[in-house]
């Protein structure tokens, strides 16, 4: 521990140069910094992983949406192409019923002229 005499307007003052308290303020100061990065690193991961649950969660309810929107334009298009082959069965099956009952009536024709 050195000292040294400061003289201003008149008075002394004893400065006192630590240079042996500088070196352990240094290895404190070096502990002091990582118990910051510490406590700052657990704030955030506590804060942060709210905040992307809650991003993550978002991201993932639109996907489901979107999915599900998918999913319903897809049914209603098998819905409609199902209607459509309905549809034409019972229009061949019409077509088919009045061409026998055409058949028949000519069959009735027939045996009526015999």
């Amino acid at each position: 521990m050195v000292s040294k005499d400061f003289v201003s307007f008149g008075r002394s003052y004893k400065v006192i140069q630590n240079d042996f308290l500088l070196d352990i303020m240094g290895g404190e100061l070096i502990l002091f910094i990582v118990m910051g990065l510490f406590i700052l690193s657990i704030f955030l991961y506590s804060y942060g992983t709210k905040g992307f649950t809650k991003y993550r969660d978002k991201l993932l309810s639109e996907r489901q949406q979107s999915k599900s929107q998918k999913r319903q334009q897809q049914i209603k298009i098998e819905m409609a192409e199902r209607q459509n082959q309905r549809d034409e069965f019972y229009r061949k099956a019409r077509e088919r019923s009045q061409e026998i009952q055409k058949e028949l009536q000519y069959l009735g024709s027939l045996k009526l002229k015999n």
